[in-house]
């Protein structure tokens, strides 16, 4: 809504505000937010945000905040992927709202068609295609871990910043006049391919080109009038010279080892960061291969080329490292990737003419049978999308079941009775639900998204969104989890943190309280009695996480014993974090990989700092060297024992 705001210029909101986005605008820490420019509802006027909404109907603006959120580091960003239906405005409100996916005459949803373009066709818009859009997507991974820098503006509609040496984009959102400047760019010298133009297609560049000279400065020029008003490169967009090759990007030629080679095999490699921090903070690397240097880089950690395989070796009794370290099997740039899926539980058949999207909002029963499959449907998928790397998170209907009255039977068959409440196939009659009385509409109905009394009324008493609120709403997350989980408890640790964030008092009983306002146990003592090992934890784990260490032999805790605190492997004092873990050395440039380093506060209202870019020069210690190639990051050697400084150039690499 805000982003909205900014790129139609309402309210005399402008660019230049752009620079503090984020936390500066007072909102959630960057581990925690999830950014979008649009969804599902409020494409169609629903829950909040009004006419500022941004969508695929807007196509300049669209690609513009896409473009902006995509480049700009904060939180973990959602692209939308849209179909197309013809509005029909009344009254301030489309009453087409409901309309579903491109359908046949027998509503069967349609496949989406690919033209030889690479565009959707048949009523899907697929916005996630649009050239802008996914070319900013790898800009956004080219640029991971590294920070905002040369930021610039003309104090109104124009700005352009860097992310460390990896990329730069700049935006023209003017009426009247063109971005006409010589800005700091950060990248190395040479000509880069403006992927929001064009792209990079056998070392040459089907848009614009832009040169960089040798001081990082380039001639930036974008019209009033440009289809697309951006411009974006990155150092995977260089474009090449003569015969082909980037002469900027070889490596030098080492005189000594003419044809130097990875070494092969599994190793024990050992990094160590020293920050000193506060009571709360924690310390997690990301790392791997620099995707600008290595073909065949993704976001998916197992057929990444720029991801190494490694396994933690410290074990000992700290619950949050032991929970952290699973699944964590590789070192790579990214965090958590999620995709959100509709309601998979039963739902009303809507069809009117055709089967609406909204139907799947309209529960009766928390069978997981849809249109789209039953529980062993949705299981498949959610393992076939771990095993490439992706997360699903459903977007769960817990506060009501289906309105408008009338009888029949659900998607998986179940009988409802909606006039009289009756959902025998959960089962829940009449006395489960809230009085209508306690809503505070007069139909007892949502009338307007954008208060936030109706929406999230403060009073827990009253309702949620909807006129009934039953008590079973508190049950229903753990009924979802033991329904789709795939053996890895994380996300339902998660949920329960963040409700507990919320002030959501989350409750459960092997019998239903007597009344709304009961709550015989909380979730807390269910996990701490029925397994353990579910114990809410404060914070996700953002990269591989490292652990307080320390040389002082005195130290109450050991490494081998607690997971943190004493190990004869630091040489150098308190408060070096360190991980321990075996590492595929063959997956290494030369036995070198990067690292990055980030401090999270696991509590709630905490943030994110990560390193600032370094340049590290050449390494000390009995294992010391040179790194094969620049970049932003610290550059370790597998197989040794690697000691930085937080947001320091300095570096020693020590055999065992």
């Amino acid at each position: 809504m805000q982003l909205g705001h900014i790129f139609r210029k309402q309210y005399g909101q402008k660019l230049v505000y752009l620079d503090s986005f984020g936390e500066g605008w007072g909102m959630l820490s960057d581990n925690n937010a999830l950014v979008f420019v649009d969804n599902h509802d409020n494409q169609r006027g629903h829950g909040g945000g009004g006419k500022s909404i941004l969508t695929f109907r807007d196509s300049r603006l669209y690609k513009m905040a896409n473009a902006f959120m995509l480049a700009f580091p904060y939180g973990f960003v959602r692209m939308m992927s849209s179909y197309y239906w013809d509005q029909w405005w009344e009254g301030g409100k489309d009453k087409n709202d409901w309309i579903g996916p491109p359908a046949d005459r027998s509503g069967n949803t349609m496949g989406v068609s690919i033209n030889n373009k690479g565009n959707c066709r048949n009523g899907w818009i697929c916005e996630h295609r649009w050239r802008s859009n996914r070319n900013m997507v790898r800009f956004r991974n080219v640029a991971a871990g590294h920070g905002m820098f040369n930021w610039w503006d003309n104090g109104n509609n124009q700005i352009a910043f860097s992310r460390g040496d990896r990329a730069f984009i700049a935006i023209n959102n003017e009426d009247r006049s063109a971005l006409n400047a010589t800005l700091q760019t950060g990248l190395s010298s040479g000509d880069y391919c403006d992927v929001i133009s064009g792209d990079l297609s056998n070392g040459f560049c089907t848009g614009k080109t832009i040169t960089v000279g040798w001081d990082g400065r380039a001639h930036i020029y974008i019209a009033v009038d440009d289809e697309d008003p951006i411009i974006a490169i990155h150092v995977g967009s260089k474009v090449c010279r003569g015969n082909g090759i980037d002469q900027g990007v070889i490596d030098p030629v080492d005189l000594v080892h003419p044809n130097p080679v990875s070494p092969t095999g599994t190793e024990r490699t050992v990094v160590f960061i020293n920050k000193q921090t506060l009571v709360g903070q924690d310390l997690f690397l990301r790392g791997g291969i620099g995707h600008e240097g290595r073909p065949g880089c993704t976001r998916d950690a197992v057929s990444s080329q720029c991801a190494i395989p490694i396994s933690h070796r410290i074990g000992g009794t700290n619950t949050n490292l032991n929970s952290w370290k699973q699944g964590d099997n590789h070192l790579d740039w990214y965090g958590v990737e999620c995709g959100q899926v509709s309601p998979p539980n039963e739902n009303r058949v809507i069809a009117i003419p055709y089967r609406p999207w909204w139907e799947r909002y309209q529960p009766i029963s928390y069978h997981l049978n849809t249109r789209s499959g039953n529980d062993e449907d949705f299981r498949d998928m959610v393992h076939r999308c771990n095993q490439q790397g992706v997360r699903i998170y459903a977007d769960v209907v817990i506060n009501h079941m289906c309105g408008f009255g009338g009888s029949g039977h659900g998607t998986g068959g179940s009988y409802f009775n909606a006039e009289n409440l009756d959902f025998p196939a959960v089962p829940y009659g009449s006395n489960d639900f809230n009085n209508c009385s306690t809503c505070g509409t007069s139909d007892c109905k949502v009338q307007s998204y954008d208060d936030v009394n109706q929406v999230s009324p403060p009073n827990e008493n009253r309702v949620i969104a909807i006129p009934y609120r039953p008590w079973w709403e508190r049950y229903q997350p753990i009924s979802y989890h033991l329904n789709t989980r795939s053996g890895n408890d994380e996300d339902f640790r998660d949920m329960v943190h963040r409700c507990n964030q919320q002030g959501v008092r989350v409750c459960v009983s092997l019998k239903p309280p007597a009344t709304f306002g009961s709550c015989p146990k909380l979730l807390t003592t269910f996990l701490l009695h029925f397994n353990p090992s579910l114990r809410p934890k404060e914070l996700r784990a953002q990269g591989s996480p490292l652990v307080w260490t320390t040389n002082n032999p005195n130290n109450a805790a050991t490494v081998n014993s607690q997971g943190y605190g004493y190990t004869p492997l630091n040489q150098w004092g308190d408060h070096y974090w360190m991980l321990d873990v075996d590492m595929d050395c063959s997956r290494t440039e030369y036995g070198w990989f990067e690292v990055k380093a980030m401090t999270i506060v696991r509590y709630p209202g905490g943030g994110v700092q990560w390193e600032s870019d370094r340049n590290q020069g050449t390494c000390g210690g009995t294992a010391g060297g040179t790194k094969p190639y620049s970049s932003g990051n610290h550059f370790a050697r597998c197989g040794k024992i690697n000691a930085f400084d937080f947001d320091g150039n300095a570096c020693t690499i020590n055999e065992f």
